[in-house]
């Protein structure tokens, strides 16, 4: 079982804090008009990109990106709102005794997601302008619930982002299959020397396996290397958590074997067909919302983020996939989890 460790305590209030300084940024631009400060979500890379709109949302991207060669991925597991939210999904279905599928998300889905959410959308944005996009600044644009939209929109988002992809995927699952950060950072942690390191007795229980957010072979390079050298990992202590003699602690190291986690056959064209296809949908709802009809009314609440509609069809290829090759439903557990808890 997770142990309740000082790192665990001070990630989750860290994460907290997090959602309390949001909160009174929403409050401050809402309520109490103070407008300088607009979005800060990483979406924002989206506007530097594609017609060079500088906001607080690319300066604060950018400023973690930049900590990356010291630090690692430690703002994605410390800092990061939505990487929170899917932590704090996963806490609540536990709750419930609502046991995740653990499905497999074949790893190259992100890439492709990143090819086209990044490159081709920035080149087709481009070509529109008819020239490449000249920088300006404007860390008040635009307003900080600008993406959300209606709450229908924001229920639908955390439904489908964070709640129903920890359930199908396990922990972290839009950070693993999705996040096209975590696959820019990759670069930083090539360098990095703040690392999990091994400092006692490793009894290969397996525990830190089962608890890292990430899916990395936790418990083997730190036998063959003395410390997680993982393009993924997201320094989020979870591993120090969850073993049993203490024998994981943060510390500083160089070299070593990079590797991602151990890639898996089975539901890869699945899972591609069905972020196509969800690619496609949005693409044809967003025609429908600017047409002025009656059906666009409607669809103006749905969410108009194009990794939703993504994220949404590959979870619904690698379900059709589990479903034809025989795969079991999930079933509510009358008890807790006995695995290592996330948060």
């Amino acid at each position: 079982m997770e142990q309740r460790t000082p790192v665990g305590r001070a990630r989750v209030a860290a994460q907290l804090a997090l959602y309390v300084a949001l909160a009174a940024h929403v409050g401050a631009w809402y309520l109490g008009g103070r407008r300088e400060v607009g979005t800060v979500s990483a979406a924002s890379v989206f506007y530097l990109l594609q017609v060079g709109l500088v906001n607080a949302g690319a300066l604060l991207v950018g400023a973690a990106l930049l900590t990356t060669p010291l630090l690692g991925n430690a703002f994605c597991g410390w800092a990061c709102h939505f990487g929170a939210l899917q932590d704090f999904a996963g806490w609540a279905l536990r709750k419930v005794g609502l046991r995740p599928l653990g499905w497999h998300v074949p790893a190259r889905i992100r890439a492709l997601l990143f090819a086209k959410l990044f490159v081709l959308n920035t080149v087709a944005a481009w070509f529109a302008l008819g020239k490449l996009p000249r920088l300006f600044v404007n860390c008040g644009a635009p307003e900080p619930l600008f993406a959300l939209g209606t709450w229908l929109t924001v229920a639908l988002d955390v439904g489908v982002l964070a709640i129903l992809s920890v359930w199908l995927f396990g922990p972290r699952a839009f950070c693993r299959a999705a996040c096209p950060v975590i696959l820019v950072a990759r670069l930083g942690n090539l360098a990095a020397p703040l690392r999990m390191k091994l400092r006692g007795n490793c009894i290969d229980c397996g525990a830190c396996d089962r608890a890292c957010p990430m899916g990395n072979p936790v418990s083997r390079m730190l036998k063959e290397g003395g410390s997680v050298a993982a393009l993924d990992c997201v320094r989020c202590g979870r591993c120090l958590d969850a073993c049993p003699t203490g024998a994981i602690g943060f510390g500083t190291a160089r070299g070593g074997s990079f590797a991602a986690p151990a890639p898996r056959r089975g539901g890869a064209w699945a899972a591609l067909a069905g972020g196509a296809l969800g690619i496609v949908l949005h693409e044809l709802l967003f025609r429908m919302r600017s047409d002025g009809s009656l059906a666009g009314a409607w669809v103006a609440h749905l969410p108009n983020w194009e990794l939703f509609y993504a994220f949404l069809g590959l979870a619904l290829g690698v379900a059709i996939h589990r479903l034809l090759r025989g795969g079991k439903p999930c079933t509510l557990s009358p008890s807790r989890s006995r695995s290592p808890r996330a948060v």
